[in-house]
């Protein structure tokens, strides 16, 4: 008689995940130590995301990720599977163990009757896994550059808590709640929270309720407190508010005192459901993708009615924004000289603008020679600045300067107009930038050589924001600001490419890797830096 096949299916393999799983929630909540109930401070890592692709994980493979993380003390926030960690040129440290993740596949890729590849539809969903480690379990990684935050915690909480418009009222002495019956916040005033984090953080778990709403993700939350559903509905709460002030960076000092009431119907529910763990993870994740919409669609709509005043005139930023978010801008005020670029009005980039005034420059002093004559051309115009907030601004307080055409005064970059180091490097990222995109991809012959340059193009916008942000920046790519200006002339740029792209092709197991040079010193004075 044959023996009987043990051997689990699929399913069955992921109805065991989600009883380990439900069974570490457990025993956490139990202790006290879930991620949500315990206090936490500012979160310095960034939701776990993978390293190759860039994209987050969501719902409870994040959820995981994040306390397995916290608990082993990683500070990384990048997770991978052993062969994208190889093809990063890296190893797994000899010993580690890796976490599951678990994913729903609902297509497959076949091939057609004419040999192409298709995706097709699944008749039923596909739950599969794979085994990720974080990027501290290994060796031989590139090292972890945390992205520039351009935001503050609180500014952008409160920003979600407009952008959300659902009315927040101070009218409690000891509780707060939301009402789905009023679709109102209702908290204890601002002065009654330890601190600033402490409100907002409790803002913010409300506000996760509010999204249950039927005019928003429309989730079962007329439920009466002390029960089962209501504490369900507390679960997802708590997840959210805990990823919300992880992705912001805000610290919660005090853990909730009503956790008590709730934990005895989560572990209730887990113990009789292993899947409401995972069901309130993916809500969570939904509550904080609806906040971050409404976020998104909020800044767009008032950055397309937000205006700066130059000269007496509300001109619309978007008009700015739509050429370029990171550089120095100009803005035409009148020219003497009759160009279509130089009528009242006209926008362009500092390095546009540079460029434009050297040409015009030459061009009338040859044609003032020519005639023996010392003729000129006044030109106003306005430059304007981003600060560390990414918001445009008036170069020293007016940013109102005069060129006068014909003269020959060397271009924007001359000392007497902007000749720092400010406007030289964003001048020079502008010109590398050209001359990239201006390549031939016919000279970039090997695969490697293009993901170089497409590195090098990420570099420059990064180093934008650190002049932005008033960090001095002492050389990009081993140039210094006064290399980086000229870098556009053919010889420099020939010699730039040549030393970057020989020797950079070897296989992925001897490949060399391409250093980004960049030297930065902090600097939170912009101003003092700008007008050195």
């Amino acid at each position: 008689m044959a023996a009987t096949s043990t051997k689990k299916t699929n399913m069955e393999k992921q109805a065991d995940y989600h009883k380990l799983v439900a069974q570490e929630i457990i025993d956490m909540l139990e202790k006290g130590t879930a991620p949500w109930q315990k206090p936490w401070a500012s979160m310095e890592s960034m939701l776990p995301h993978n390293g190759v692709s860039k994209r987050r994980y969501h719902g409870m493979n994040a959820l995981r990720l994040m306390y397995i993380g916290s608990d082993r003390g990683y500070e990384d926030p990048r997770w991978m599977t052993f062969k994208q960690i190889q093809e990063l040129g890296g190893h797994v440290k000899k010993g580690e163990k890796g976490t599951v993740v678990t994913y729903w596949k609902f297509t497959t890729k076949e091939k057609d009757e004419n040999g192409n590849e298709v995706e097709k539809q699944l008749d039923h969903p596909v739950p599969f896994r794979a085994t990720v480690f974080n990027a501290m379990q290994c060796e031989g990684l590139p090292e972890f550059k945390k992205p520039i935050q351009k935001w503050t915690p609180l500014e952008r909480a409160e920003t979600i808590l407009k952008a959300l418009q659902v009315e927040i009222i101070h009218d409690q002495a000891d509780r707060n709640y939301y009402s789905p019956m009023e679709d109102r916040i209702h908290l204890t005033p601002k002065a009654s929270f330890d601190n600033q984090e402490a409100y907002y953080s409790t803002a913010l778990h409300e506000a996760g309720h509010s999204t249950g709403h039927s005019s928003r993700l429309n989730r079962d939350i007329m439920n009466q407190f002390g029960t089962e559903d209501y504490a369900r509905e507390e679960l997802r709460a708590e997840i959210a508010s805990f990823m919300l002030c992880t992705e912001l960076g805000i610290a919660n000092a005090t853990a909730n005192d009503q956790h008590a009431a709730y934990v005895g119907s989560w572990i209730k529910a887990l113990k009789e459901d292993p899947n409401e763990i995972f069901r309130a993870a993916k809500d969570a994740d939904a509550i904080c993708e609806f906040l971050y919409e409404r976020e998104k669609n909020y800044l767009k709509e008032l950055g397309q009615k937000k205006t700066i005043n130059i000269n007496d005139k509300e001109i619309p930023v978007a008009l700015f924004d739509s050429i370029s978010t990171l550089e120095p801008m100009v803005y035409i005020e009148w020219s003497e000289f009759n160009h279509p670029k130089l009528e009242k009005g006209n926008i362009m980039t500092f390095h546009e603008a540079s460029s434009l005034f050297q040409k015009l420059d030459q061009k009338i002093s040859e044609a003032n020679n020519d005639i023996d004559s010392d003729r000129y051309y006044k030109t106003k115009f306005y430059v304007l600045i981003r600060n560390n907030k990414g918001e445009l601004c008036p170069f020293k307080g007016t940013g109102v300067d005069r060129y006068d055409l014909g003269d020959l005064e060397g271009g924007l970059l001359a000392e007497h107009h902007f000749g720092n180091d400010f406007f030289k490097f964003h001048y020079g990222l502008s010109e590398l930038n050209d001359c990239i995109s201006s390549t031939s991809n016919e000279l970039l012959s090997k695969e490697e050589e293009l993901t170089i340059f497409n590195n090098i193009i990420k570099e420059i916008e990064s180093s934008r924001i650190q002049l932005n942000n008033g960090e001095k920046l002492d050389s990009f790519l081993g140039l210094n600001a006064e290399q980086l200006v000229t870098i556009g002339q053919d010889a420099n740029y020939s010699k730039f490419l040549h030393s970057l792209t020989k020797g950079k092709t070897k296989t992925s197991k001897t490949k060399r890797k391409t250093k980004l040079i960049m030297v930065n010193t902090n600097n939170s004075d912009l101003e003092n830096e700008i007008t050195r």
